[in-house]
């Protein structure tokens, strides 16, 4: 089950961050979901999101051969390379032969309307927002497809310990910014509160104890080893009363930010910077969850491949514990548990070389601040970029825990934004497709005229009221 459940992770993983909807000078409303504070120094009065989204993904266990985003998300097809057949699918998957630890990461995310509403030197924003993250970094290299399949049956391992987490949760987002005007430097201080609803979940932990036997048939047998597993699932439990759009937990999150300007306060700055920390805070499943504990210490079961075919978890861990204790429920320990936030230190430099060209940094580095909880990777960008009321263009240069580096683009013309940080890999075909992302807006505003700072915004330039 362990093998199925990570493999399944790591093709499948997805993780985003859309910098082109996040660093914009004249539409804020996602900004607030990596500085909070950041609202406050935009020139709109007002500002509506109509829908904004994106998807991305990044593993290094397994890859498409010959693809691109474009052409996996139109496959119809997917089956795994065999050497000895042509197997006429859209997409053929293959899998990395590594020495180290696999990783594998995923977030989407999808804001539905919402808005922003300047009063004086304040702005408040009321959000929706749809997410699903997924995240490992330390699955074993033993688990490893061809390292495992060159493994001899009957030969004893220890794979050592990995953790991997993922949720589902939909959030309201209340905001508020305000600036500060203490001449030079300007401060401008946000906060952001979430009221969650966990709609799924689950998270493994297995301890490096554990010592296994590869048997025939795609089987493992188990000599030693300890793992909990806490699943949130609509599939768990009587589904006749089952509530598609009940959630399965409730829970409260909290983002806070601060940045401050040297320079004109608007668009004409030398340097902006700001430091946030986002998603304070966690969810507590409590309906349709289970937390199982294994602990074999002289059992010696066997687990088949067979659990992988179990669509549903009420059967597969019914299944388990037929195979690990011979009796129903013996792994249940607890029917609800908490899953804590991706939190996460985040920094944020904007460089106004000659308005309106711009260089911004970004940062965003997680913080573990409990065992269960839902992961993200080290984020690191540098990105030039024109900014301008009709037309924003940025070139970001990111890279992924520090060792993943991909190019992109991203462009806004008026409200429309469309954008990737992985550039190569959404339109060109590639050789080892194993990574790729694109993301989207549409967002409407009023930044001609700005009532708060009394002066008008015309071509990206101020323009004094009398002049205009």
């Amino acid at each position: 089950m362990v093998i199925w459940f990570f493999w399944n992770l790591l093709i499948s993983v997805y993780a985003q961050v859309p910098v082109g909807l996040w660093v914009d000078n004249f539409y804020a409303s996602s900004s607030v979901f990596v500085n909070p504070a950041i609202p406050a120094s935009v020139v709109n009065q007002w500002e509506i999101n109509l829908i904004s989204g994106g998807l991305e993904f990044s593993n290094n266990y397994a890859f498409l051969e010959n693809s691109s985003l474009i052409s996996l998300l139109s496959a119809r097809s997917f089956a795994e390379r065999d050497p000895e057949s042509s197997t006429g699918a859209d997409a053929v998957l293959d899998y990395y032969d590594l020495d180290s630890d696999y990783f594998g990461f995923m977030g989407a995310g999808l804001e539905l309307p919402s808005f922003l509403l300047r009063i004086d030197q304040q702005t408040i924003g009321l959000s929706y927002r749809v997410r699903a993250d997924l995240y490992t970094d330390d699955f074993p290299t033993v688990f490893g497809k061809p390292a495992y399949e060159r493994r001899p049956v009957y030969e004893a391992f220890e794979p050592g310990d990995f953790t991997g987490s993922g949720m589902i949760w939909t959030s309201w987002n209340l905001s508020y910014a305000r600036s500060i005007d203490l001449g030079e430097p300007h401060v401008d201080l946000g906060i952001t509160l979430q009221r969650l609803h966990g709609q799924e979940a689950i998270h493994l932990n297995s301890t490096e104890s554990n010592r296994m036997e590869k048997l025939p048939g795609d089987s493992i047998r188990i000599f030693f080893g300890q793992a909990t597993l806490a699943v949130a699932d609509r599939q768990i439990g009587d589904q006749e009363s089952r509530d598609i759009f009940q959630p399965l937990g409730y829970g409260w999150g909290i983002d806070l930010g601060m940045q401050f300007f040297l320079g004109e306060h608007i668009n004409d700055y030398n340097w902006k910077i700001g430091l946030s920390i986002l998603d304070i805070g966690r969810v507590h499943f409590d309906q349709r969850t289970q937390v199982h504990g294994y602990a074999i210490e002289d059992s010696a079961p066997v687990v088949s491949g067979d659990l992988g075919t179990f669509d549903d978890p009420d059967p597969l861990l019914e299944e388990i514990n037929t195979v690990v204790y011979d009796q129903r429920g013996a792994s249940l320990q607890s029917q609800s548990f908490f899953m804590a936030m991706p939190t996460a230190l985040s920094a944020q430099v904007d460089y106004g070389a000659r308005a309106p060209f711009y260089i911004s940094g970004m940062l965003i580095y997680p913080l573990l601040i409990s065992q269960r909880s839902i992961r993200r990777p080290k984020f690191l960008a540098i990105i030039p970029r024109y900014a301008h009321q009709k037309l924003n263009i940025q070139i970001p240069l990111s890279w992924w825990d520090m060792k993943d580096f991909s190019m992109g683009i991203s462009a806004r013309f008026g409200p429309f934004f469309i954008g990737t940080n992985r550039l190569g890999s959404l339109l060109l075909r590639q050789n080892q497709l194993d990574s790729g992302d694109i993301y989207f807006g549409l967002k409407l505003s009023d930044f001609l005229y700005n009532r708060a700072r009394d002066r008008y915004i015309y071509d990206g330039k101020q323009i004094d009221c009398y002049a205009f």
